[in-house]
């Protein structure tokens, strides 16, 4: 691990100011040439929180218990949650074409290739901070302010970032390979929305479906998410070490697997 934050250490304070123009360009390319340009940006996951809150919140009027174990409203519990995929799904996305759709740059040697799965992943967390920004609005008006563990959103996203930035890599070279990724890719981001615990809580799935979302890494993002914004405290310490594991696990193994298939990139596009 140790290897793989000094080599990425070194990418990146050598090409900060690449990494920051391509991710620049990511923005402007995608809405080139349309009225709102880069508003899109903040209309687009603003829009799909208030659909999800709109259709379960109101008019399958989902509610929670209001105790001590579920202290805010199922607004607030879907939001919580729901950013936190909506960044996960952006970046996978995102990443799996990285390589891809730059084949010119791949193909030349000097070029640190590291730098495009890296601006996927921080070109999607634009929304998501603007996503959270509105949950934090949310929870002024309903519910008095967010809780004081909100200090550490901060730590909770830099965890998941890594996350995603070992996934980012990972799926930006097996794309390179096998083209067909970027589509199961997008079924799984269009279904994961139900296979994690975002718009349910996991006592509500039939015993026989729960190790579901054990097994699905994504649970455990999403509940340190709720901790720090929903219920206000460490519900589960084990919730977190597994979260930390997943996110070293995932930049290490992201990385080697990035590393070990870059010099076939060119041969492959």
């Amino acid at each position: 691990m140790s290897s793989v934050v000094s080599d990425l250490g070194s990418v990146f304070s050598r090409h900060r100011s690449l990494l920051w123009e391509f991710s620049k360009r990511e923005l402007k390319s995608r809405y080139f040439g349309e009225w709102f340009g880069t508003t899109w940006t903040i209309i687009h996951p603003l829009f799909l929180l208030c659909l999800y809150a709109f259709v379960f919140a109101v008019v399958l009027q989902v509610r929670l218990g209001r105790d001590m174990e579920m202290p805010l409203d199922y607004t607030a519990y879907i939001l919580s949650g729901l950013i936190a995929w909506l960044l996960s799904a952006e970046a996978m996305i995102r990443s799996c074409t990285s390589i891809t759709s730059n084949a010119n740059l791949a193909k030349q040697v000097v070029f640190p290739l590291e730098i495009l799965p890296v601006s996927a992943v921080v070109v999607s967390a634009i929304p998501a901070v603007i996503g959270f920004g509105f949950l934090l609005l949310y929870l002024q008006v309903t519910a008095q302010g967010p809780p004081a563990t909100v200090l550490l959103l901060p730590l909770v996203m830099a965890g998941h970032l890594v996350m995603l930035l070992g996934l980012a890599f990972l799926l930006s070279a097996v794309t390179v390979f096998f083209r067909d990724l970027k589509d199961i890719v997008q079924l799984f981001t269009t279904a994961g929305v139900f296979l994690a615990p975002i718009v349910y809580l996991p006592n509500w799935l039939p015993q026989l479906f729960q190790p579901i979302i054990y097994v699905n890494p994504f649970s455990y993002v999403i509940w340190c998410y709720r901790d720090v914004l929903y219920f206000g405290h460490v519900q589960h310490l084990w919730i977190w070490l597994v979260f930390a594991a997943l996110s070293v696990v995932s930049l290490a193994a992201g990385y080697h697997a990035f590393k070990a298939t870059r010099p076939h990139f060119g041969s492959a596009l």
